[in-house]
């Protein structure tokens, strides 16, 4: 890779989605599991999710800071340390609750994270390939990493032992979100 920012931010996002796919590839067994839901409600679930999601991404698409930054790059990484705190907290309170109505809150927390990780990472990613040539290999590195991401987090998934794989899980995909911003957080 390039320079070194370039490297951390991919290394960052490759933490990041491993953790978030972990969350989402075990997120409705945990839920059948722990809650026993049906299956209707699993699906109104994630229509619900979704729904978050999208009024997110139009909060996103029209969201003028307040806050004057000197330079607008410190502002993205500041929003994306925030998405990811906001998806290590909702990952390790999945992993906790014991009563389906905190689901409802958890889920208005990940969406929020989520859509904002997704939102900030582009945004920094973007401003760090401005003076790269062959930018669309480097956007592919990251699509393909997370294509991996999304190999390997079922099977982590299946390696956890099956007496704690539903409470540890989201505790696990936690615990992943908060080593990234621990150990990557300083170098970007």
């Amino acid at each position: 890779l390039p320079n070194k920012h370039i490297r951390d931010l991919v290394g960052y996002h490759w933490t990041c989605y491993l953790a978030l796919n972990l969350y989402r590839s075990s997120f409705l067994l945990i839920l059948k599991h722990r809650f026993s839901l049906k299956y209707q409600t699993l699906a109104w679930l994630l229509s619900y999710k979704g729904f978050i999601g999208l009024i997110m991404q139009l909060f996103l698409s029209n969201y003028k800071p307040k806050r004057k930054y000197i330079d607008k790059r410190l502002r993205q990484f500041v929003m994306l340390w925030q998405a990811t705190i906001l998806l290590c907290i909702s990952m390790m309170f999945f992993g906790a609750i014991d009563k389906f109505e905190h689901v409802i809150i958890i889920i208005i927390v990940q969406e929020c994270g989520e859509s904002l990780f997704r939102t900030s990472f582009w945004s920094c990613f973007a401003e760090a390939l401005i003076d790269v040539d062959n930018k669309q290999t480097y956007i592919g590195l990251v699509d393909c990493l997370a294509s991996i991401n999304r190999s390997i987090a079922p099977i982590l998934f299946g390696l956890i032992p099956a007496a704690t794989r539903y409470n540890a899980t989201p505790m696990v995909a936690g615990m992943i979100d908060f080593m990234a911003v621990a150990l990557r957080s300083q170098k970007i």
